[in-house]
């Protein structure tokens, strides 16, 4: 009775601690202009890996904004956070992971390009022919693991800018373009403190778009290229 009481009591300030939660990002959310609901999609369809690993898995407390004036010289940037959380068992064991997420349409095509910090194993597996690209910036290459499909995307993208933002700004996150859209994620519950740091560091990567990407991007819409398109 004594253990049934004790996982009961468990249950019950987990739930607790859940609605407050939910309750503060929908209070944040409403106070930031994010429209925010607190369902739950069960194996949600994204086209990223990340989406496909371990069972259960689903998506909550998503929210939506435009991020009006992100990139210089482009329409606002649309945008869906959210928590994303799976299991993988091991066993008789279970082991829980949970990322705060964000679906960004950038207004611009980024290529197929993956960044995440570089891990401690990376090295023996770059050793092993594991391909990473590596750039003139040093402590970026030495911080960040860069994949992409054409290397000529990921070199457009990761600027001299940009690779001094993310060096500064970045830690803790991973992106991931499929073309015109880009996933962030960053491994932890969604939080108002999470939902708020994932917004400050997307308006800091989209100013930072490289200005030749952008210009290139209005060229293409019937548009004249601007001096102030881009990040300077």
């Amino acid at each position: 009775p004594v253990v049934i009481a004790a996982v009961v009591l468990l249950l019950w300030l987990n739930y607790l601690w859940e609605r407050r939660r939910a309750e503060a990002l929908s209070t944040w959310c409403a106070a930031q202009g994010w429209g925010f609901d607190a369902s739950k999609i069960r194996r949600p369809r994204y086209p990223y890996e990340l989406f496909e690993r371990g069972s259960p898995r689903y998506q909550r407390c998503p929210a939506k904004k435009r991020l009006q004036e992100a990139t210089p010289g482009l329409p606002a940037a649309a945008v869906r956070m959210f928590e994303y959380h799976y299991e993988i068992s091991n066993g008789d064991s279970s082991e829980t992971y949970e990322f705060t997420c964000a679906l960004v349409d950038p207004g611009v095509g980024l290529g197929c390009v993956e960044l995440r910090p570089e891990r401690l194993g990376d090295k023996l597996v770059q050793a092993m022919g594991f391909e990473d690209i590596d750039f003139e910036d040093p402590e970026f290459s030495r911080r960040f693991l860069v994949q992409a499909r054409d290397r000529k995307h990921a070199y457009d993208l990761f600027d001299g800018a940009m690779m001094r933002y993310l060096c500064t700004r970045g830690d803790g996150y991973a992106l991931e373009t499929q073309g015109r859209e880009l996933l962030a994620r960053a491994k932890g519950k969604a939080t108002r403190e999470s939902f708020e740091a994932m917004e400050r560091f997307l308006r800091g990567f989209l100013a930072q778009l490289p200005r030749t990407l952008v210009n290139a991007e209005r060229t293409s819409r019937g548009l004249e290229p601007l001096l102030e398109a881009g990040n300077a």
